[in-house]
């Protein structure tokens, strides 16, 4: 059931609502291994599972309302080397999300590397190889630099991702200082264009500052805020912190929201 926002939750939900069924109600939908999306999240189910939430809050709202299907996608280094050959990321969007995947990858990639006009797999030395396509040229995926290739699988697997949620895990492991940016421009992109929400753990310093422009590039300042995580006599806790707040933070005090 890996994937899955939280599975303790799942089942403390599932007791709650044998106890109690006039509770507000939530309906998640699971989806069995066969489906293109099991490969992200890898479900083990096929049916639709209602979170409770109780009088004391202890179980939050995950997302929409009753009857709403809800997508919950983990993206992790694991999920990255399952696709680390780049025709296979490649393959996953194109099946997963048609060509408006493509679409969303080649905008998040642009920004940093200019000239992108999309992706073609071409025969080269009897053999089909995926290239990357610019305005005047094309270059096969295995010439190209890592830092290129691990965005691209990154952001290939966020790319077919719509109206759900997205826990993604430490998204700066393994990238290239200079597809940092790209990522971070999929992340925001994610959310402003495709609805999701985000939910991102990190411990790059740098990596937040990118996310924190990206949602000022696309007018996100209400809709960003950033939980830094501390012990306090053996008790797990959080502050919450605005895009605003963060920004003066990190200007005025240079305060590492990292932790």
């Amino acid at each position: 059931m890996r994937g899955l926002v939280y599975r303790e939750a799942s089942e403390a939900v599932i007791k709650s609502i044998n106890a109690n069924r006039e509770k507000s109600l939530i309906k998640i939908s699971l989806y069995s291994r066969d489906t293109l999306l099991s490969e992200v999240v890898y479900g083990a189910l096929s049916k639709q599972v209602y979170l409770g939430i109780n009088n004391e809050g202890a179980l939050k709202r995950i997302s929409g309302v009753e009857g709403t299907r809800v997508n919950v996608v983990l993206i992790d280094w694991n999920l990255v080397d399952t696709y680390s050959r780049p025709e296979d990321a490649y393959s996953y969007s194109l099946e997963a999300g048609g060509y408006s995947s493509e679409k969303f990858t080649v905008e998040s990639l642009k920004t940093v590397y200019s000239g992108l006009e999309g992706f073609k797999i071409l025969k080269r030395d009897n053999r089909w190889v995926l290239y990357a396509v610019f305005s005047d040229y094309s270059i096969p995926f295995y010439l190209l630099g890592d830092g290129f290739k691990s965005a691209f699988i990154y952001v290939s697997l966020l790319s077919s991702i719509k109206d759900g949620i997205v826990l993604a895990e430490e998204p700066e492991i393994h990238q290239h200082p200079s597809s940092l940016e790209a990522v971070a421009e999929a992340i925001v992109m994610s959310c402003q264009k495709h609805e999701n929400q985000v939910f991102v753990t990190t411990h790059s310093l740098e990596f937040i500052d990118i996310v924190f422009s990206k949602a000022q590039k696309y007018s996100m300042n209400n809709r960003l805020a950033v939980y830094r995580l501390y012990f306090e006599e053996n008790e797990l806790k959080y502050r919450r912190y605005s895009l605003e707040d963060s920004l003066r933070l990190r200007e005025d005090l240079e305060y590492d929201l990292g932790g």
